[in-house]
């Protein structure tokens, strides 16, 4: 997780909620995963 805080214009500091960020690795990594389960994998 990172803290993303918005400027103070858009939020008025009323939130300091942490964003999950997906790294893009971690999308394929579930998406080769996902592959292997339906048994769709080619090499």
């Amino acid at each position: 997780y990172i803290k993303y805080i918005l400027a103070p214009a858009f939020d008025a500091g009323q939130s300091t909620n942490d964003m999950p960020i997906i790294r893009y690795a971690e999308v394929l990594l579930n998406y080769a995963e996902a592959k292997a389960e339906l048994g769709n994998l080619t090499q």
